[in-house]
């Protein structure tokens, strides 16, 4: 016996449908620097059902919810870090001295 019912699964199913169905529409359009914030704001939407009512994360003992938000923090502090490397390197041209051979 299931402790969520069908009314749950599919009112998250149908949720995971409009979602994605969202996600692909603004594919389409061009929303400048926001359309990656948009993405990922969306996809996470998307992994927090799955992880809270398919994976009954929502349903389980407090040490479970720890863990989740542990793993969560986790995953964004690898992120800020490689982030935070990406974004301070200076992208500069060929010195003189290495600069590539032009033809022969």
């Amino acid at each position: 016996m299931s402790i969520v019912s069908k009314k749950v699964y599919l009112l998250t199913f149908g949720g995971l449908v409009c979602l994605t169905l969202l996600t692909t529409g603004l594919g389409f359009l061009d929303l400048g620097p926001f359309n990656t914030v948009i993405a990922i704001l969306l996809a996470a939407t998307k992994a927090g059902l799955i992880v809270m009512f398919f994976m009954h994360a929502f349903y389980e003992a407090r040490i479970v919810r720890v863990i989740i938000a542990g793993g969560i923090i986790w995953v964004a502090i690898l992120l800020s870090l490689t982030l935070t490397d990406y974004t301070t390197r200076r992208f500069m041209p060929y010195p003189d001295s290495q600069r590539p051979a032009a033809g022969p």
